[in-house]
């Protein structure tokens, strides 16, 4: 039984992984197949446990029991988050943004466009590595980049209708 459980704790901490790494909402049924399971086999010790007069076995399970539901709140909540930030580029606020950042590029076209299109690769650039690194450095990069593209757009002869964006 002891093996079982392990097992069990194994394959979900496997699909907690994958799911991380490829973001695809399919792993989580599976991981939560395998948090069922690995509840049930721990009930069935605790059962068997306390029917042989193992108290402290008995409690160690029901430990294990109550770190899964533990576990299980936590990993619904990565589940949340990562469904409202986006599993791609194009959904959730990745995809928002990025349609933004798309709209706000057709508006700069014809408009100081070689000045201004550089600007905003840089500030995109710039995004990206926020996005990938979350690090404060990247983070005042791409603000200060944003400021920049801001300021330049203010100043350039675009029509008003670009510089509302």
């Amino acid at each position: 039984m002891q093996g079982e459980l392990r097992l069990w704790c194994l394959n979900a901490a496997e699909m907690r992984r994958i799911f991380q790494l490829h973001n695809d909402e399919g792993y989580v049924e599976k991981w939560n197949e395998n948090i069922r399971e690995l509840k049930s086999q721990a009930e069935k010790v605790v059962s068997l446990a306390n029917g042989c007069g193992q108290k402290s076995l008995a409690s160690k399970a029901s430990e294990i029991i109550s770190d899964a539901d533990i576990y299980a709140r936590n990993f619904r909540k990565v589940v949340r988050v990562s469904k409202k930030w986006g599993f791609d580029k194009v959904s959730g606020l990745q995809g928002k943004f990025a349609a933004a950042s798309e709209e706000l590029l057709n508006h700069a076209k014809g408009y100081d466009a070689d000045a201004l299109y550089r600007i905003f690769l840089i500030m995109h650039r710039n995004e990206k590595d926020f996005m990938k690194s979350h690090s404060d450095e990247a983070k005042s990069k791409f603000m200060s980049s944003a400021e920049k593209y801001k300021k330049f757009l203010l100043a350039s002869s675009c029509v008003q209708a670009s510089k509302d964006v």
